[in-house]
């Protein structure tokens, strides 16, 4: 299963951001909310420094979006789902910046798009490009699905 396939998937149960939109899986009708254990968002995709794109507002809209939900319904965490830059490594301290405007804690993981070693990765984030946690007895796998060239593994 890929990256995009995973998102489909899992689309209904998380929150989705991407590019400036939002689905907003906790306003969908159906969805039991009394047996909630807890609450994470997803971001993907925001492309960082692509040319003829809006990608600072899609930032900035990505991470108003969060810390609005987060401040009513509080988020355990935030996962930065790859293509965080668009191919330029030097768009990066910009990326992170403001990414480290989101209110609550956060991971990221490396797509096709982000062009770095698993070094550079780890300087920059401050965690490994593939890494796990737990949370509740509940257990995530962070990873990449390429190589620094952008190749899919």
């Amino acid at each position: 299963m890929n990256r995009k396939q995973f998102i489909h998937i899992a689309g209904s149960a998380i929150v989705l951001l991407a590019n400036g939109k939002i689905l907003n899986a906790s306003n969908l009708p159906g969805l039991p909310h009394e047996n909630i254990l807890f609450r994470f968002a997803i971001a993907s995709d925001g492309h960082y420094g692509e040319e003829n794109t809006n990608f600072q507002d899609h930032f900035s809209t990505i991470v108003q979006y969060i810390n609005n939900d987060h401040a009513h319904h509080p988020f355990r965490f935030t996962v930065i789902n790859g293509d965080i830059v668009h191919d330029d490594k030097s768009f990066y301290p910009a990326a992170k910046q403001a990414l480290d405007a989101l209110n609550c804690k956060y991971y990221v993981s490396q797509g096709n798009h982000d062009h770095v070693t698993h070094d550079e990765w780890k300087s920059i984030w401050g965690m490994p490009v593939n890494l796990d946690f737990t949370y509740k007895k509940c257990a995530f796998l962070v990873g990449t699905t390429s190589n620094e060239t952008g190749e899919y593994l």
